[in-house]
């Protein structure tokens, strides 16, 4: 099941606060939220957002969260993100889970912040950057480093990857 992917980001932003994980910047928000999204899709087949993926010069980008977040800069976030489009569209500015859909998501999300919580922004995308990343694939190998403004990261690509690191969990140490 996918969920808003400002939903997610909000409750990750809630998960990192509690577990007392360091600032949490924009840049570092959609990396959190990348990896969340592409762990589930390795795991389950299914993305854990609504949204696509774009390939962006720093790495993944998720346009919702670039937009909402951008207020920002490089600095911390420091309160729930708000969908610039909602007002239009008569829905809640301030996207959030239900109490199923956490009890749904924590798990993974509490797993995305044992792994990578630790590191910023700047780290996480350069783990994007490594050649066998989807962005990289995207990118590097089939643009040239110079994708049109919106391009896509395939979620198939993104699923075939992260589909790939879920195997190697699951294989038995030696």
């Amino acid at each position: 099941m996918s969920y808003p992917t400002l939903a997610v980001a909000n409750f990750l932003l809630d998960l990192a606060r509690a577990k007392g994980v360091g600032d949490i910047t924009p840049m570092k928000l959609q990396k959190l939220v990348y990896y969340a999204n592409g762990w589930n899709l390795g795991a389950t087949g299914e993305p854990l957002i609504h949204e696509q993926v774009e390939a962006w010069r720093y790495g993944p980008v998720i346009e919702t969260i670039y937009s909402a977040a951008k207020q920002y800069g490089n600095q911390p976030i420091t309160a729930h993100l708000r969908n610039n489009t909602a007002i239009a569209f008569g829905h809640s500015d301030c996207p959030e889970l239900s109490k199923s859909d956490k009890d749904a998501v924590r798990p993974l999300l509490n797993w995305i912040l044992e792994q990578y919580g630790d590191l910023t922004g700047i780290q996480l995308s350069n783990l994007t950057h490594r050649e066998e990343e989807p962005w990289y694939k995207i990118y590097q190998e089939r643009h040239g480093g110079s994708p049109p403004h919106g391009t896509d990261i395939d979620t198939d690509v993104i699923r075939a990857y992260f589909n790939a690191e879920v195997s190697k969990l699951e294989e038995p140490s030696a």
